[in-house]
């Protein structure tokens, strides 16, 4: 069997990518993330009930989650990454990771990833958010145009560059959005 280089990822691969992405790039070990994503899970109720170490030693209960945890991210054949898990793991993931890795996951499906409106938002720092977006986006096409012509010697930057473009357009998603609900309280006003 030959293999495709279009052929995607499983989608734990990916999901498992930005954790070891996460670990390799802070000074956060993979115990305390896989204790954040066991915390969440256990924060949450699901139909399923995955049973984590209850050992009465704290060191050991961690070493222990952590070691499934593991198997799943080795891919082992005889320990399936349960779908109810996904969620946690993403969530014990700081927004500098979790916000592409959510990009990433809403791209296989065609759509754009973007965070929900904040009733409590502060406006200034998701409008910083969006400006910061344009500038990474703008600095990963940079070397895409920088030649003045799109071709096959840009293949190297084109996985950053639309990683890039796809936050800025969930972040400008977000905010047309916000327009959109506030022209539906003036239509509210106006009728009134």
């Amino acid at each position: 069997m030959t293999h495709n280089p279009h052929t995607k990822q499983p989608r734990q691969n990916v999901i498992f990518d930005a954790v070891n992405q996460y670990v390799r790039e802070t000074s956060v070990s993979l115990e305390t993330f896989c204790q954040a994503a066991v915390e969440h899970y256990e924060g949450n109720i699901y139909p399923r009930d995955i049973a984590f170490s209850k050992h009465e030693d704290v060191n050991q209960r961690i070493k222990g989650n952590c070691k499934r945890i593991k198997r799943w991210m080795e891919l082992d054949a005889h320990a399936r990454f349960p779908v109810e898990m996904e969620e946690s793991v993403v969530a014990a993931l700081p927004d500098k990771y979790r916000l592409p890795l959510l990009s990433k996951l809403a791209a296989r499906y065609g759509l754009i990833a973007t965070p929900m409106p904040n009733v409590q938002a502060n406006h200034a720092a998701d409008f910083a958010r969006l400006l910061e977006k344009v500038g990474t986006t703008v600095q990963a096409m940079s070397p895409i145009l920088a030649d003045g012509k799109v071709c096959a010697n840009d293949l190297p930057h084109v996985d950053a560059a639309q990683d890039e473009l796809t936050e800025l357009l969930a972040a400008a998603y977000g905010w047309l959005e916000q327009l959109q609900d506030l022209k539906k309280i003036r239509a509210v006003q106006n009728v009134s």
